[in-house]
C-alpha cells in the first residue's frame, strides 16, 4: 500500500479535498490530508509575507512525515509552498499543485492559461511558472 500525506500549508484543509481524492486515488493509496494550523493558524498565504511566514512550517510536517514512514508529500496549495526545499531535505518524493498541473499543460500543448484567484496570488504563479521553465 502506497501512503501519501497531503499537506495544506494553512490554518485549514480544503473542502471537499478529501472527498476529491478518495474518487481519484488508486484502491491501493492511502492519504492523510494534514494543515499546519498549529504553527500558523491563518487559512490563507496569498501574500509573499505569509508565503514565507508558512514555508517552515509545512518544511517541518515533510520532514515529519518521512519519518513516520509516508512513501510520498503533495504540498495542496498553488504557490508550491516550500516544495524546493522539501526536496532537499527528504529522500521521498514531494510534489505540489502548480508545478504538477503546469508540467501537465505543457505536455499537452505549447500554451496554456492560469487562472487565479486574485491578483496578487496571480503574480505570485507567474514568478514560479518561470522559475519552473
Amino acid at each position: 500500500m502506497t501512503r501519501i500525506l497531503v499537506i495544506n500549508p494553512f490554518g485549514g484543509t480544503e473542502f471537499y479535498g478529501g472527498e476529491n481524492l478518495s474518487r481519484i486515488k488508486r484502491p491501493d493509496t492511502h492519504f492523510d490530508m494534514v494543515h499546519i494550523g498549529d504553527v500558523y493558524p491563518l487559512k490563507n498565504n496569498q501574500w509573499l509575507y505569509f508565503r514565507y511566514a508558512c514555508t517552515d512550517g509545512t518544511l517541518d510536517r515533510v520532514m515529519r512525515a518521512e519519518r513516520e514512514g509516508y512513501d510520498a508529500v503533495f504540498i495542496s496549495c498553488n504557490l508550491d509552498i516550500g516544495l524546493y526545499e522539501a526536496r532537499q531535505l527528504v529522500d521521498i518524493p514531494v510534489t505540489a499543485t502548480l508545478e504538477s498541473a503546469a508540467l501537465l499543460a505543457h505536455i499537452m500543448g505549447s500554451t496554456f492559461s492560469l487562472v487565479t484567484v486574485d491578483y496578487q496570488n496571480g503574480k505570485m504563479q507567474e514568478m514560479l511558472l518561470r522559475q519552473y521553465g
